[in-house]
């Protein structure tokens, strides 16, 4: 009998005592592992939890910090930015039952959008009244609507709290990104919100739901409707589903399409499709600069943990989420096209900066996931630089509401303005701001930049009469003064004009506006 032979403890007594020593010892090695991993998990706890919280919060103080932003410039009762009035008067048109597409006169040009956001904002005035304030706050309550969209979106994918959050912080720091076009009276943010509510639609309802809402985000902006078309097609292993969503889609955008251009007898065409055709000019410069200054150095470290995500996470390329958003990502290369194009500001990326939001609270909380396995120092390690990447990108969106809002001199500026134009006899051309002249109670006329689009068509019968209109109004002494933004609108004027003589022959006093610095526009006025 070999001492090694574990068999009745009663046949071999010694063998026995060595196995039950050998089996206590094994016992107690797993028993000290054991020990040592939960005391590494409660030093890991010591940290993990104050920065998940750390991120909670701020990401909500970013979002409050936009809410409080909005609603102190919500009732400055001048533009926030130059087109906001312009879009304010064609909102106005839809509150009283007028037709927003008409022939371009002198007398009124909309700009190149469809009329989503002109009956959004008219609506919302049948409740507070029609004013800037009325379009500036739905534009509030449509990034509000954001954040919610951006929550849900996050959520249903890792059902984790922080990494929703985190995702809706990343999104309210962008407001100074935006330039703050968050909440402007501007289509901009009601246009994202249509967008991200089509994206939950179509990830977690029936596509019939989704592609109406698609297709209200095409008559908002109509640049989404490619993207629309991709995120629709991402559902192709259940045909029955994908055949309801883009047929939806396809016959929702064409009906409306034709339905609009028969009440408006053809006009809806030719600011929503030909004028953006006839301005697409491309700019290398902006081209270039989108990657370095539009998309890495505000979200660097979101793409960075998107990456790493995708990466070590590995999604499967076969699910369903996976090719929904890899054809959400169709966002990227199509709207850093249209900002290319002259005339784009950094409002273009907005629909950009919404899906990055997403898609980084989405890897954060994939991430925390799969990291919370590994139990080593490495993973823990890793958990920390996460969280603390997380934690600096969410405090990057901070800043101080007080330098958003216009200061009390370019109010008191301003109102020197409307004061001017009330006192001039007659009508007077705000040539940039019609909507001072609305607020002076003078008549509004089509601003520059809508004259410069609508000329840039190549059709006669419309470009003939509007060229001459603009001649004969300047000429022909409609007005009593032409108001202007100093010298950028002299050479508008020269450019759509042509003969600089004729025009400044007739309006020969040139003065600066009473109590208007320099920097404040419009800032100059020339009378007849």
């Amino acid at each position: 009998m070999t001492l090694f032979h574990f068999g009745d403890p009663r046949e071999n007594p010694l063998a026995y005592a060595v196995q039950n020593d050998s089996t206590q010892e094994s016992d107690r090695i797993e028993i000290s592992r054991t020990v040592s991993e939960k005391v590494a998990d409660e030093r890991e706890s010591l940290f993990r939890k104050p920065l998940l919280i750390l991120i909670a919060v701020t990401s909500l103080f970013v979002a409050l910090l936009f809410l409080v932003t909005a609603l102190r410039r919500l009732h400055y009762p001048y533009e926030l930015e130059e087109l906001e009035g312009s879009m304010f008067l064609s909102a106005l048109r839809v509150f009283h039952g007028q037709s927003v597409y008409v022939r371009p006169t002198m007398n009124y040009i909309p700009y190149m959008y469809p009329p989503g956001y002109y009956y959004a904002a008219s609506a919302l005035g049948k409740l507070m009244g029609m004013s800037m304030a009325t379009l500036r706050m739905t534009s509030i309550l449509s990034t509000l609507g954001c954040f919610v969209v951006i929550f849900l979106l996050v959520w249903t994918e890792v059902r984790r709290v922080v990494p929703a959050l985190a995702g809706v912080g990343i999104y309210a720091g962008c407001y100074t990104v935006c330039a703050e076009w968050f909440d402007m009276g501007r289509l901009d943010s009601f246009f994202i919100l249509l967008v991200l509510l089509a994206m939950y639609a179509t990830r977690r309802r029936h596509p019939v739901i989704a592609a109406v809402l698609w297709v209200l985000a095409f008559q908002t902006k109509q640049s989404i409707l490619p993207a629309a078309f991709l995120m629709l097609a991402s559902l192709w292993p259940d045909r029955r589903r994908t055949f309801a969503g883009l047929g939806t889609l396809i016959v929702g955008a064409a009906g409306s399409v034709l339905w609009l251009n028969h009440i408006t007898d053809g006009w809806y065409n030719f600011y929503v499709f030909e004028i953006p055709k006839a301005n697409a000019d491309i700019q290398a410069r902006s081209a270039a600069l989108f990657w370095p200054f539009d998309m890495f150095r505000p979200l660097a470290l979101a793409l960075i943990v998107i990456v790493a995500a995708a990466v070590f996470t590995r999604p499967s390329l076969s699910s369903r989420a996976t090719r929904f958003y890899l054809s959400a990502c169709s966002l990227i290369p199509l709207y850093w096209w249209i900002r290319t194009h002259s005339g784009s500001t950094s409002n273009s990326v907005m629909p950009i900066y919404a899906l990055v939001a997403v898609l980084f609270g989405i890897a954060l909380g994939r991430l925390l996931a799969w990291l919370s396995h590994p139990n080593t120092q490495l993973a823990r390690s890793a958990v920390f630089v996460l969280l603390l990447g997380a934690f600096s990108l969410e405090l990057a969106g901070l800043y101080n509401p007080g330098d958003f809002v216009p200061g009390i001199d370019k109010r008191q500026a301003l109102s020197h303005v409307v004061a001017e134009v009330k006192t001039i006899p007659g009508a007077v051309y705000v040539a940039q701001h019609p909507y001072y002249a609305w607020l002076a109670g003078k008549p509004t006329e089509a601003d520059l930049v809508s004259i410069h689009d609508a000329l840039r068509v190549k059709r006669p019968e419309v470009h003939d009469p509007l060229e001459q209109d603009l001649r004969s109004a300047i000429e022909q002494h409609r007005y009593g003064a032409l108001v202007l933004d100093g010298q950028a609108s002299t050479e508008t004027l020269d450019d759509l004009l042509g003969r600089h003589e004729d025009w400044s022959a007739a309006y020969e006093i040139e003065k600066r506006l009473p109590g208007v610095s320099v920097t404040t526009l419009p800032n100059w006025m020339m009378s007849r």
